[in-house]
């Protein structure tokens, strides 16, 4: 009646039209490509192609990336960023990160110095930086992975004395990142946006969830452990509120949830199958490794 998951973005383009065509609700707890519910940050095609149906049978508990990005840009305003640089790998996902960015920033008043794709299989960027460095911006922001040179511009960003801090996504939610911008390079100079809030500060009921799964097997949850939780919940929920064993009612009851009470806090889906949370987490890199600052919507 319903599939949990999957993990990761790609996994669900090759799966969701044939659940769709099976009349199988899906509901991820991690997958965040927008174009898996919406146009606009998304490839040619999409939502569409996932719905040969024509109807919706996919939800997710996590953030979208461009609402990621926009409360990005909500949080660098929040924290005195006056002027910013904004940078792509010139791939879809990043190129629609900065897009979402810089509209975020012309809404709110910061001042976009310069715009620019790099090309991802460079690794030095100290030519680029030089370029940047008499616009003097409060912030460089990348939209890219670890993967397209993300560390490399980091690296090169300290080593040209920029005076502004750094941002990147959780693209680069990972110790090669920090390792390929050197040791010690980013340290109180780099933020990063997630839609990954720890489990530990998550709002709502994560101890009802926690403390159980810490009695039955020793440890805490894995970090996306309460996102999948609350995507069976959510399962559950619409099983019962369908009344039946039916696939075209189950989808419709999911997408119909309204002011869920769940471990995530009270929230609901649109139309398209996303959460109205819009939470995101912010982290610093510090002693060589990411730490977590706050959670800001």
């Amino acid at each position: 009646m319903v599939v949990i998951g999957p993990y990761n973005s790609g996994v669900a383009k090759m799966a969701l039209p044939v659940f769709n065509q099976a009349g199988l609700l899906m509901i991820s707890p991690a997958c965040s490509w927008p174009g898996l519910t919406k146009s606009g940050m998304a490839d040619p095609g999409e939502p569409g192609l996932y719905r040969p149906t024509g109807k919706v049978s996919f939800a997710r508990l996590a953030l979208a990336d461009d609402v990621q990005a926009s409360v990005a840009a909500t949080w660098a305003r929040k924290n005195f960023v006056k002027s910013v640089f904004i940078l792509d790998d010139g791939e879809t996902w990043g190129k629609g990160l900065a897009g979402t960015f810089q509209a975020a920033c012309d809404r709110l008043g910061i001042r976009v110095v310069g715009r620019q794709s790099i090309n991802a299989e460079e690794r030095d960027f100290k030519a680029l930086m030089a370029g940047i460095k008499p616009l003097d911006p409060d912030l460089v922001y990348f939209g890219g992975t670890t993967q397209t040179r993300a560390g490399e511009i980091g690296r090169d960003l300290v080593a040209a004395n920029l005076s502004g801090r750094y941002m990147v996504s959780d693209g680069c939610h990972e110790d090669a990142f920090i390792l390929a911008a050197g040791a010690g390079n980013l340290n109180g100079r780099c933020f990063m946006t997630s839609a990954l809030i720890p489990s530990e500060r998550a709002e709502g009921g994560f101890p009802l969830f926690a403390i159980p799964y810490r009695q039955k097997y020793g440890h805490l949850p894995g970090e996306w452990g309460i996102y999948a939780y609350e995507a069976t919940r959510v399962a559950i929920e619409a099983i019962r509120r369908a009344g039946k064993k039916d696939r075209d009612a189950i989808p419709a009851a999911c997408l119909a949830i309204r002011d869920f009470d769940g471990v995530l806090g009270k929230w609901s889906f649109d139309k398209n199958g996303d959460t109205t949370r819009r939470t995101v987490a912010i982290y610093a890199v510090r002693e060589g490794k990411f730490e977590f600052v706050e959670a800001t919507e």
